[in-house]
């Protein structure tokens, strides 16, 4: 899933991988 990681590589940046969890999921 390359583009998964990348939307998770913006969110780690400034957040946690929990909250990054989150954060795609609303956006799926």
């Amino acid at each position: 899933m390359p583009s998964y990681k990348r939307k998770v590589n913006i969110g780690v940046v400034e957040k946690p991988t929990p909250c990054v969890e989150e954060m795609v999921m609303g956006e799926n």
